[in-house]
């Protein structure tokens, strides 16, 4: 269920943006969404790696899941800036009317990497904690929002509002762990 609920917006965003705009429209959604998912196969490699570990060996699990989103960020953070600073060339090798039409929602995309990449790694924690729950309510809450967000702002502004619906969905998923673990704390 989990796993559905986190390809939902990937498979409901061409299907929406097609109907609502056009094909073409589409297209450029997808080579933008496909430029930015190697942004987020950084943590997801890392954080696979950090479930090994932390299955594995629990003692240092805090210290271990520290330096794992460090490592995370050590080569996100240069990528991101790649893709922000040469996205716009990227799109040229698909054309003119992609770096045209997608740069901006690449942007969008790459930046919501950032977000996306501690909400990856709280997902880590809980696969090892085995708290399928949370796991199905953060990537529920992310369909949701994503979608939602994203199908309104699509009605006003096109594909940029699919981008931001999924950077919106993925602040408020992040606000929503912060402020989770600060009451646990308290």
């Amino acid at each position: 269920m989990a796993e559905n609920l986190w390809y939902l917006p990937s498979r409901l965003f061409p299907l929406l943006i097609i109907s609502i705009l056009s094909a073409e429209m589409t297209a450029y959604f997808y080579i933008a969404w496909s430029i930015a998912l190697t942004l987020y196969v950084i943590p997801s490699v890392v954080g696979d790696s950090l479930f090994a570990e932390g299955s594995y060996n629990r003692e240092n699990l805090k210290s271990v899941t520290i330096s794992a989103i460090k490592f995370a960020f050590l080569i996100l953070i240069p990528a991101l800036l790649f893709v922000l600073i040469f996205g716009d060339k990227i799109l040229l090798l698909f054309g003119k009317a992609y770096s045209e039409n997608a740069f901006n929602l690449l942007r969008i995309l790459a930046l919501a990497a950032i977000p996306y990449t501690f909400g990856h790694f709280y997902i880590t924690m809980e696969r090892i904690r085995v708290n399928v729950r949370n796991i199905v309510k953060l990537y529920g809450l992310v369909a949701a929002i994503s979608i939602g967000i994203g199908y309104l702002l699509m009605l006003r502004i096109g594909i940029i509002g699919a981008g931001l619906g999924w950077l919106f969905a993925y602040v408020v998923a992040i606000s929503l762990i912060v402020y989770k673990v600060r009451i646990c704390k308290s």
